[in-house]
């Protein structure tokens, strides 16, 4: 299966419910019938007790179900959650590996399920955005036309969107804050940080070039 999560999940429930079948055929096979009924009638209370004490382990390996079924994201999208921003490297049934500052974080699975879960992927982009500073009084038009242009020019980042591209968000102390918004192909986004730096750098040079003053 291309999921590897659902195949991990479904591959260990069949291995735990064929033990379990084995050991009681095992049992009667061998003439001891009463101590198979007897591990029947107790395996509520062993589950009841068993599942209390490894409360957090069945909550993330419940959550680990959901996430196999419900995929809100897969390997290689960028999530936030939990105050911790990176790519997702593996699914586990307790817990998701994701990849931030070459530091990698495990996440519970709970904590997904339970809160605020941001994906930027979408439809195979990823949205990458940055913030220039201008001049109080700049030609802010032409400098929004002069960002589009860059980005239009540059092979690493997609048509999807252009429109909102480049749009003024705050004047603050007299600086003009200019956010830049732009897609690239997830597929072909694995220098991520140095694609950024290079299109920040021509967005940069072309505003300079142009005579505007960067606060």
């Amino acid at each position: 299966m291309h999921d590897r999560l659902l195949a991990t999940f479904i591959a260990r429930l069949i291995k735990s419910v064929l033990i379990i079948i084995g050991v009681l055929i095992m049992f009667k096979i061998i003439g001891l019938d009463g101590i198979a009924q007897s591990m029947l009638a107790g395996a509520g209370i062993s589950a009841f007790v068993i599942g209390f004490a490894l409360k957090d382990i069945g909550e993330n390996f419940l959550a680990g179900i959901l996430l196999a079924f419900k995929r809100p994201f897969s390997i290689g999208d960028i999530i936030e959650s939990n105050g911790v921003k990176g790519e997702v490297i593996n699914l586990n049934l307790r817990d998701t590996e994701v990849k931030s500052d070459s530091k990698i974080i495990y996440i519970p699975n709970a904590l997904l399920i339970k809160n605020t879960l941001i994906n930027y992927n979408s439809a195979g982009f990823l949205l990458q955005t940055f913030t220039v500073g201008l001049e109080f009084g700049s030609n802010y038009n032409e400098a929004i036309a002069l960002v589009k242009e860059v980005l239009k020019r540059n092979d690493e980042v997609t048509d999807k969107d252009h429109n909102d591209s480049a749009i003024i968000t705050d004047v603050t102390a007299g600086v003009a804050q200019l956010n830049i918004r732009y897609w690239v192909e997830t597929a072909t986004a694995t220098n991520k940080a140095e694609n950024r730096s290079k299109i920040i750098s021509e967005v940069l040079n072309a505003l300079k070039e142009n005579g505007f003053v960067l606060k």
